[in-house]
């Protein structure tokens, strides 16, 4: 999830609000251990954590054949939304997160 606990609680929140159950994670560490754990139907990381980054926590989701198919999206504040948009990288949002495009996202990611 999100290393700053306001983020991770307002996006907790918001999705809660709409029906969906979230487990939360402080650090990538954490975040691999729950994900390997619950198997969620999607994964929300940031890309920077402390412990283990959120790519690093990624490539090992994606390295195990119960989590591999696990949808992740990331969330950064290292690249700006035009940023990403020029690069078409679909799973990545820029904070402050654009919640109704980041829900759109969700629902497209788990077949809603």
């Amino acid at each position: 999830m999100d290393d700053n606990h306001s983020q991770r609680m307002m996006i907790q929140s918001f999705l809660e609000d709409r029906g969906y159950s979230v487990i939360t994670a402080s650090d990538g560490e954490e975040a691999l251990e729950k994900a390997t754990q619950q198997k969620p139907d999607l994964v929300v990381m940031d890309v920077k954590m402390p412990v283990m980054e959120g790519d690093e926590a990624a490539m090992h989701l994606k390295s195990k054949e119960e989590t591999r198919r696990i949808p992740i999206i990331f969330i950064t504040a290292l690249r700006t939304e035009k940023e990403i948009e020029e690069n078409k990288e679909e799973n990545i949002f820029a904070k402050p997160v654009r919640l109704e495009l980041f829900l759109h996202k969700i629902k497209e990611l788990t077949g809603e």
